[in-house]
């Protein structure tokens, strides 16, 4: 096997395929080089995942890669033996920010979507004529799952419909935001062919529609919907959602004409002027009564999950507090989580893993003390300690009625065959974890 990719993520209550490091195995496939993703690593010893890697080692391999978007810290020693024993290159990638004790044995780093940059790296690796690499467009993308992906019977699925973002959120740091509206799109036929492949090949009815904001254009929710009345199953899907965009595209009946059954709002605040100063005031004057309106249309599917953004300019702590209240009492949120805005000093990568808050701090009120090495902010007077220290007394309020969220639910369903109006009224903390899939997954790795 020429290149292996590892992935590994956080706790064990959790699974799912993140699409980024299939994206770049199908583009390594496709040019001609093979290659082998072993997922779900943190579910194993480590003696067991060098017995794996092992597996798929022998003469052609050059590349042993680790996707950092997710990654928990635990690879660290897996690497150092394999680099050690064969003499492999490893290589760095993904969504995350740099690590330290990765850069300490990596031989190339990539970050960020870098299917150009990877294939540049692999054919002088490999000495192949680099005039024969294709650009990578997401327009044309034809992504397809190999056999050797071990997808498991009615698995969902991640998908790409499209990249980037047009809005500038300013906790935001990704590097692809500010797009025109209606560009980066994939083909759409391309995309009907994607789910038909995966489909007739899996059983897969379920997808997890990756984009930073899957409705930012209404002509994308009319596709699945038309889609989803020619499909010979009942497509599912859900993914990361603009409230305010619902409301001005006035496209609620498209939603569930097009198997919406989950629903990511990134809130952030409920405050007024806290919600303007991140870029969605929508959410400070209208979202309450929104919400509320679409659990009345939607009805229990789809189900919703929330996300919150503790220490944002303006708001105090009692707004956050009446918050908490409110998704409690209403029960129109499936799930919520609350995290404490996050600001650092200063990044050795420059402005590629900053924010506009972290750009332009003094802007909006954040300074640095250096007598207690953290943050405060000069308009709501508290500091980032502070708001920490309420988020974790949140989020232990929150436990007690907290739902399953959205992207776990598509996994659960799948493991427990359990109906998603159920499961929309499950606490999380109460549901036993099954991991069929990683069970299943791990059989068809281990007798390839």
């Amino acid at each position: 096997m020429n290149v292996i990719i590892l992935n590994s993520t956080g706790g064990l209550d959790y699974t799912a395929r993140y699409l980024g490091i299939y994206q770049i195995a199908f583009w390594t496939r496709k040019h001609g080089l093979s290659c082998q993703v072993i997922d779900y690593l943190h579910h194993r010893s480590e003696g067991k995942r060098r017995e794996i890697i092992e597996k798929f080692i022998d003469k052609s391999t050059k590349v042993l890669a680790v996707s950092t978007t997710f990654y928990d810290g635990r690879l660290q020693d897996t690497l150092l033996y394999f680099k050690k024993k064969y003499n492999l290159k490893i290589v760095v990638g993904g969504g995350g920010t740099p690590r330290k004790e990765l850069n300490d044995i990596c031989d190339k780093s990539f970050f960020r979507t870098c299917e150009n940059e990877f294939m540049e790296y692999l054919f002088e690796l490999f000495d192949k004529d680099k005039s024969k690499i294709i650009p990578f467009e997401i327009t044309k993308c034809d992504h397809r799952w190999a056999d050797n992906d071990f997808i498991t019977h009615k698995e969902p699925l991640p998908l790409e419909m499209g990249r980037g973002c047009m809005f500038k959120c300013k906790f935001c740091s990704y590097d692809q935001i500010g797009k025109k509206k209606g560009t980066y799109i994939r083909n759409l036929d391309l995309i009907e062919d994607e789910i038909m492949d995966s489909y007739e090949r899996f059983g897969t009815e379920t997808i997890n529609i990756t984009d930073d904001t899957i409705n930012e254009d209404p002509n994308k929710i009319r596709f699945l919907a038309a889609l989803n009345d020619r499909l010979p199953f009942d497509l599912k899907w859900g993914g990361y959602l603009r409230l305010d965009l619902i409301h001005a595209h006035k496209n609620e009946q498209d939603f569930l004409r097009s198997g919406l059954i989950t629903a990511f709002f990134g809130i952030e605040s409920f405050h007024p002027e806290a919600a303007k100063a991140v870029g969605k005031g929508f959410n400070g004057t209208k979202a309450k009564e929104y919400l509320t309106e679409l659990k009345e249309v939607w009805g229990e599917v789809p189900n919703f999950h929330i996300s919150m953004i503790a220490g944002l300019p303006h708001e105090p702590i009692e707004s956050m507090e009446e918050s908490v209240d409110w998704i409690i009492k209403s029960d129109v949120p499936a799930s919520c989580r609350i995290g404490t805005l996050q600001l650092y000093k200063a990044s050795r990568f420059g402005n590629m893993f900053s924010s506009e808050f972290q750009r332009n701090a003094d802007k909006y009120g954040y300074v640095y003390d250096e007598e207690t090495n953290g943050w405060y902010n000069t308009i709501s007077g508290l500091s980032t300690d502070i708001w920490a220290d309420h988020t974790e007394r949140w989020t232990k309020r929150l436990r007690k009625r907290d739902r399953i969220a959205g992207w776990a639910m598509m996994g659960i369903h799948h493991d427990s065959k359990l109906p998603h109006s159920e499961l929309a009224k499950m606490n999380r903390h109460k549901y036993t974890w099954k991991h069929t899939r990683t069970t299943e997954y791990f059989k068809l790795l281990e007798s390839y």
